[in-house]
């Protein structure tokens, strides 16, 4: 049976964590959270290829025999790689979810902002004193947990047309191409900017279709 050729990824983040724009906001935050066009939190679609990308590849060095291969599916680091065969849109909140937070008439967000994101503060410590360094103090916007969908999409065209030479592995990969993404999710141990700072923590599944 062939797969279908869409499928959901479910990010449900069960952090806070942050997706920034590399922008600031002025004197409040030095890094803001980015939104999509409704002003909702939203994860790029590039970055989590990215993670997808690094989790088969990890796969595939402990010999997991059903990892997908990392620059088929999701294609080459870089201006020169190859495109892979795997779409990956933005992460966004889930369509049931975001119409309780959007007012269906002005378009605006009609909950408190708090509720979708919140401010962080950090500084750096001298090690010996304990006192605060002067200059270090940091405010971040990050996002609060909440579930997000991407969808993913076989689409193998423009990869067959730049490396035609692989379409026997194409063939081979399309019938169980989400399954073969399901197997690594467990391998994305974070999401985001400063994961390796404890945001982002997240548990990702592949769903038939976004709720």
């Amino acid at each position: 049976m062939t797969a279908p050729q869409q499928c959901f990824l479910m990010v449900d983040m069960r952090s806070y964590w942050l997706q920034g724009t590399g922008r600031g906001g002025g004197a409040d935050y030095d890094l803001v959270a980015d939104r999509d066009s409704d002003g909702l939190p939203v994860l790029r679609g590039r970055h989590l290829r990215g993670l997808l990308r690094e989790a088969s590849r990890q796969a595939h060095a402990f010999g997991w025999p059903d990892a997908p291969d990392p620059e088929l599916f999701f294609g080459g680091r870089g201006e020169n790689g190859h495109p892979g065969c795997v779409t990956v849109d933005d992460a966004m909140v889930a369509q049931e979810l975001a119409s309780e937070f959007i007012d269906p008439d002005s378009g605006d967000i009609r909950i408190d902002p708090a509720v979708l994101f919140r401010r962080v503060s950090s500084t750096a410590i001298h090690p010996e004193t304990g006192s605060v360094l002067p200059k270090t103090l940091r405010t971040i916007e990050v996002a609060t947990p909440l579930p997000l969908y991407s969808r993913l999409s076989w689409r193998p065209e423009t990869r067959l047309t730049v490396c035609p030479g692989d379409r026997d592995r194409v063939e081979s990969a399309a019938s169980d191409w989400s399954s073969r993404i399901e197997a690594v999710l467990s391998l994305v141990d974070g999401i985001g900017a400063k994961r390796s700072r404890g945001m982002g923590q997240a548990c990702l599944s592949v769903a038939g279709e976004a709720v």
